[in-house]
């Protein structure tokens, strides 16, 4: 079955399978497109092994844990975004400086800045200030503890604190690119 065809297929699978209602029409595109190609490569090496007469193995598909992100094909320039985290000034605090330091941060943010660049995709730092705080719902600024780990608001959302900031992170990123790509001459 080729790959067009399992795409085809993808609306009649969604009616049949509740779990796959929720995921957008792309996500599952894209899993026959990395299907295909791992088939691609599979029947490359067997006409390999006819030349070189080394083994062709099976097709290679990564473990179902593996993938831990998702693709938009029509996103194709995409973003990653980080905190601009002020790592120095936050070394300055006993009870956190070893682990800062241990947990490498500067140079996380460093590599993944670069490996952005090198792939042709945006980054943008954002400034941090209530990430955390701030509703990835519906923006209403709510106050809590650090030691305050879910986040639950009034709009219905509730999620991790750290996954709340992240896509907090995640849209201001997007919102910074879009910034960039439009000069404001341009914006009505």
């Amino acid at each position: 079955m080729s790959c067009y065809d399992q795409q085809k297929m993808l609306p009649v699978l969604k009616h049949q399978h509740n779990g796959f209602v929720q995921v957008y029409s792309q996500v599952l595109q894209q899993v026959a497109v990395r299907v295909d190609l791992a088939f691609k490569a599979f029947f490359r090496r067997l006409k390999e092994k006819a030349k070189t007469g080394e083994k062709a193995g099976f097709p290679r598909y990564k473990g179902q844990n593996r993938y831990d992100s998702i693709t938009y094909p029509q996103f194709s320039n995409g973003c990653r975004a980080a905190e601009k985290l002020d790592v120095q000034d936050m070394q300055q605090n006993r009870r956190l400086s070893k682990s800062i330091s241990d947990a490498a941060w500067s140079m996380f943010r460093h590599c993944l800045q670069y490996k952005a660049e090198e792939a042709g995709i945006g980054f943008k730092p954002v400034t941090p200030k209530y990430t955390s705080q701030t509703c990835s719902g519906c923006g209403i600024v709510e106050k809590k503890p650090l030691s305050q780990r879910w986040h639950e608001c009034a709009c219905g959302v509730s999620l991790d604190r750290d996954h709340n900031a992240a896509i907090n992170i995640l849209t201001l990123g997007l919102q910074r690119q879009v910034e960039c790509m439009c000069p404001n001459d341009f914006i009505g």
